[in-house]
């Protein structure tokens, strides 16, 4: 049977909440950003996605990075609101994670608590990203048909421009005419 190292009991750790468990695995040091060979995840990724907050706390105070994306390109900020856990939002923005990362995810799933977290932060409510593979959070809102959050955004800043589509067209679905009437 093979020996299990610091880093996947730091994982695991991670995966169940286990915050003692945690601090047993950095004390056997343990990496803070040791990553799974499978999808190339991190011990904060994966308490980030679980909701895991005692665990996210302990990493950060070990400097675990909240930059590092796992193979599908996905920050630990990124989990965090794609599970809508706004108070891990809150505390990976305060460990500085760009609040720029997870705002399309939180605003196609109409999830106004973390949106308004990450508008605190720093996110740009106009942003439109350069990546090609991500929605400008506006359009996101609107594609998703989630009209409260388009109108935060507008109210926030956010242009017309960023609620048009790869091919440069504005869209005036239903939810842009509901956010607009608001």
């Amino acid at each position: 049977m093979p020996k299990v190292t610091a880093g996947q009991l730091l994982f695991i750790a991670a995966r169940d909440g286990d915050a003692a468990g945690a601090e047993k695995a950095l004390a056997k040091r343990a990496p803070p950003d040791y990553r799974d060979n499978v999808e190339g995840m991190t011990p904060l990724h994966m308490a980030c996605c679980n909701g895991n907050a005692r665990v996210v706390e302990l990493l950060l105070s070990k400097k675990a990075s909240t930059s590092i994306t796992t193979d599908g390109g996905s920050t630990p900020l990124a989990l965090a609101c794609i599970n809508r856990h706004t108070s891990i939002v809150r505390m990976l923005l305060a460990a500085g994670a760009s609040a720029d990362q997870g705002l399309a995810v939180a605003c196609a799933q109409g999830d106004t608590r973390t949106v308004r977290a990450l508008l605190a932060g720093g996110a740009k409510a106009g942003l439109i990203p350069t990546d090609g593979t991500t929605a400008p959070p506006l359009l996101a809102s609107l594609l998703h048909d989630r009209p409260e959050v388009a109108r935060l955004l507008l109210d926030s800043g956010a242009g017309l421009d960023s609620a048009r589509n790869q091919e440069g067209q504005l869209l005036f679905l239903p939810s842009l005419s509901a956010a607009l009437m608001a």
